[in-house]
């Protein structure tokens, strides 16, 4: 934050398309609007106020987050803004450290992040895969694909209809794994026509995840997002306030309704496979996508036994506008071929057809073989700014 980084044509434009919102905020525009326009393109963007912010965490921990002077400037700011935090409520701030949840699969156990993150989704769509005899249908077939985005959709429902903030609403994950549900998803799929079920959820931008593995084997998966923030930066701390509360359901009767004290069910999750010593991290950032998109590496992965790039880099579908605002077109790359995307339609799947590597996504998988002492990794071609590497 303080030596600064070069500006890409990406981040200019993730600027750009922000600026409506960040212009209103006289301190977001001076660090991120200078002059009333974006960073130049190739001219370093630093942010001393950040540095501070983060040296000051680096010393104190998160106390220097939650209850010193960064607590009170952030308090400060909100009340001159007419907001309703207090020192308080900061203080009193903890984050729950509750274990990963996962099924079998395939002769591996497949980890994710338990509620509020929706890592049960991708759990619950690759148990109702397996239950429909997923492993016996051949990869990049109107098949495998129409299998996969029934499931996906099903799991979305259920996390819709089921889940929240887990100290405030009780669903047993365990329930929702088990094979009694796997059963009664798997029996609701039509292999022949595509299913009317769609859930309706928000897509905001601005993800960053990687993975992680050290020479002695050890892999951790990391995701982090706050869409693209309120627009409002606290003076003199260079941090942008979040605005994880569109997560929330303004439906007084969902589980994920709107209320004092609870946490928003959120997107961000990240999958790691165990088998023995063999261990994969698999991330991407893509809000609703990120469980289609990883669902669909996994399968690559696990039952169709592709290298690691070749799951990586194989045609891919995900249901973006789907998912936000209940279009039921299905984005798909043209590379799965003409005999696929017709049979797809004829089963009734409405198809946008995006060029070669046009879906999206940023997937980064990294695989440690603790026994061989080897490491790979690799990356999505369809984002620029993607990267592995293995030491």
């Amino acid at each position: 934050a303080g030596d600064g980084i070069v500006i890409t044509k990406s981040l200019q434009e993730r600027i750009a398309g922000n600026a409506a919102v960040w212009s209103q905020f006289p301190e977001t525009t001076r660090i991120f609007l200078p002059g009333g326009s974006p960073p130049a393109v190739g001219s370093v963007f630093s942010q001393s106020d950040l540095a501070g912010s983060l040296r000051a965490i680096a010393d104190g921990g998160s106390a220097a987050f939650y209850e010193g002077e960064i607590a009170r400037k952030i308090v400060e700011s909100s009340t001159t803004d007419g907001g309703l935090f207090s020192e308080d409520d900061l203080s009193r701030h903890n984050t729950p450290t509750p274990p990963p949840i996962s099924i079998p699969y395939r002769g591996t156990t497949v980890y994710e992040q338990p509620p509020v993150t929706q890592g049960v989704v991708l759990l619950m769509a690759l148990g109702t895969l397996e239950e429909f005899g997923y492993g016996s249908y051949d990869r990049q077939t109107a098949d495998s694909v129409h299998l996969q985005v029934e499931a996906t959709k099903l799991g979305f429902i259920d996390r819709l209809a089921h889940f929240g903030d887990p100290e405030h609403i009780f669903v047993s994950v365990d329930d929702m794994l088990s094979a009694e549900a796997n059963r009664r998803r798997a029996g609701v799929i039509d292999i022949q026509q595509r299913s009317d079920r769609y859930g309706q959820l928000p897509v905001h931008a601005d993800t960053t995840s990687l993975v992680v593995a050290d020479g002695e084997g050890r892999v951790v998966t990391y995701i982090h997002s706050l869409y693209s923030g309120s627009g409002v930066v606290v003076p003199g701390t260079g941090i942008m306030m979040n605005s994880r509360l569109l997560g929330f359901s303004l439906d007084p009767d969902s589980p994920n309704a709107l209320a004092p004290g609870k946490r928003p069910v959120h997107t961000l999750n990240a999958a790691m496979v165990v088998n023995g010593d063999d261990v994969y991290g698999v991330c991407t950032p893509g809000a609703n996508l990120q469980v289609q998109h990883n669902l669909q590496v996994l399968t690559n992965l696990l039952d169709h036994d592709l290298e690691m790039q070749a799951a990586i880099d194989a045609p891919r579908w995900s249901m973006g506008d789907q998912m936000e605002i209940g279009d039921p077109s299905l984005n798909i790359e043209d590379r799965f071929g003409e005999d696929v995307l017709g049979e797809l339609e004829r089963r009734g799947h409405t198809l946008k057809r995006d060029p070669g590597w046009a879906v999206g996504g940023g997937i980064q998988v990294v695989r440690a073989d603790r026994s061989a002492g080897t490491l790979w990794a690799g990356r999505d071609p369809r984002r620029a700014s993607n990267l592995a590497a293995a030491f």
